[in-house]
């Protein structure tokens, strides 16, 4: 016999019973002076009618608490569909998409130095060609006057030979450079056309359609869209946003009226409670009636009883009660609304715990190059953020 039973089968006037219940106890025990008087015998049976009636309340009763508690508990459990705590907006998890941006950014690094390195050299060529291109200006004039005659700078050549040698010597020269200076500033030179087409592509414009321009700008669109779809994941907007207050409309109200005071938990719980302490006097009551059916003297049915007092015959899956919340689990999430600044893109902290790879040691050249583009932060919830600096 458990405590509960052993503590509920004490004796008969012990005011535990529920007063129905005791004073039909009582009324029995008078009646045990009177079993063989006439009449004794159909109350007797009128008596346990009643009883197997209140058994059958009392199990109902119990069904009844049982059932409640079910129904509320699987009210609760609707909202388990509601939030997914793994996964937010992205189909990906943020730590994979943060992988999958910090190898696109050193890809992107690499390529934006080569961009960044022919843009110097073209530079370098303009301002060669510049150069040549003002001493062209200074050579593409006519001589000055009175330099073409025989006694040209005061000097007096000795023949004509003289004289057409120095010419010669004087303008070949001279028109050597003229036309490769005019040649390289105006149809432009080898060099500085196939600096152009490495880098800018076919159409020799920094327009990003080719060339080591175009290749960098394609990457860099790419890691965007990844940093995007990273930021969106971590974002607490949106889809995520939307779904946990989903949840937690549905969560805390219900949670409340299943397991807060007095509600329904604990009201299925009291019930079992009398339920079972009734199913218990309901026994011992029936023990008392079948003592009467017994043969013998009256001591001997005092005995009876007294045995009735002491020791219950119950069954013990006669009453059942299993809280539900034993069978099937369901999550608090409603702390889903609460943001730490790590996990805020546009923050120091939400930059150095996903773009580590790009800023530790081994790694500044490369965030040198993109950290531009990342801290330019694309996710929605980034007008939250104030700190973006690293």
């Amino acid at each position: 016999m458990d405590v509960e039973t052993s503590n509920v089968s004490k004796s008969l006037d012990s005011g535990e019973l529920p007063l129905s219940l005791e004073t039909l106890e009582t009324a029995l025990l008078a009646l045990a002076q009177k079993r063989n008087t006439p009449g004794v015998e159909g109350t007797i049976t009128q008596v346990t009618t009643m009883i197997a009636n209140m058994k059958a309340m009392v199990k109902n009763q119990t069904t009844m608490a049982q059932q409640t508690a079910n129904e509320a508990w699987a009210d609760l459990l609707t909202c388990k569909g509601l939030y997914d705590p793994a996964g937010k907006i992205a189909l990906q998890s943020v730590d994979s998409l943060a992988k999958d941006h910090a190898t696109c950014r050193i890809v992107e690094s690499g390529l934006k130095v080569d961009y960044e390195l022919c843009k110097i050299a073209i530079a370098k060529v303009h301002a060669e060609l510049e150069r040549e291109s003002a001493e062209f200006k200074a050579v593409n004039v006519f001589p000055r006057p009175g330099f073409c005659t025989h006694h040209a700078d005061a000097f007096e050549y000795s023949s004509v030979r003289a004289y057409m040698l120095h010419f010669r010597n004087t303008y070949s020269g001279l028109l050597h450079q003229w036309e490769k200076t005019f040649n390289d500033t105006t149809g432009g030179s080898p060099e500085f056309t196939q600096e152009k087409l490495d880098c800018y592509g076919g159409d020799l414009r920094a327009d990003g359609q080719g060339g080591k321009e175009g290749a960098y700008r394609v990457q860099n669109s790419e890691c965007d869209a990844i940093q995007t779809k990273l930021e969106e994941a971590a974002c607490y907007s949106g889809g995520h946003k939307e779904s946990c207050e989903a949840f937690t409309a549905c969560y805390q109200p219900k949670h409340e009226a299943y397991f807060g005071e007095g509600k329904i938990r604990q009201t299925a719980v009291a019930q079992f409670a009398q339920a079972k302490s009734e199913y218990h006097a309901i026994v011992r009551i029936a023990c008392v009636l079948d003592s009467f059916t017994e043969e013998g003297e009256d001591a001997q049915l005092n005995d009876l009883i007294e045995g009735c007092r002491r020791n219950s015959r119950v069954d013990p899956g006669f009453l059942q009660f299993k809280p539900p919340e034993e069978s099937q689990s369901i999550e608090d999430h409603t702390d889903c609304m609460v943001v730490k600044v790590e996990d805020l893109p546009g923050s120091a902290a939400f930059t150095m715990k996903m773009y580590e790879t790009l800023i530790t040691p081994g790694g500044e050249t490369v965030w040198a190059s993109v950290k531009d583009e990342v801290l330019a932060c694309k996710g929605r919830c980034c007008q939250e953020v104030v700190e973006t600096s690293v």
